[in-house]
């Protein structure tokens, strides 16, 4: 008995049109990378929607001086995220 099989019927959820599936079994490697990079992507979509929402409440206060530090200054960026945007989550 295998911990975890390569059957396609065990993995229905995976996107053949991925390359996963070949001749009923799981490439496993592909697999892992395909949600190693919907992971990745996900990732990019909320740090840019965080630096949006950052970017439009320091406008929005008319904090222009933080604005121009936090496009130079990943740290100062980090901090300001930290203490106006995802605070209010």
């Amino acid at each position: 008995m295998h911990l975890y099989p390569h059957k396609i019927d065990d993995f229905d959820k995976l996107d053949t049109a991925l390359g996963v599936v070949k001749e009923g079994k799981v490439d496993m490697c592909k697999a892992t990378q395909a949600l190693i990079d919907e992971g990745m992507e996900k990732g990019m979509e909320k740090g840019t929607s965080l630096i949006n929402q950052l970017n439009d409440i320091l406008l929005e206060t008319n904090r222009l001086d933080d604005l121009k530090r936090a496009t130079r200054d990943p740290e100062y960026q980090k901090k300001l995220i930290e203490e106006l945007v995802t605070s209010k989550e």
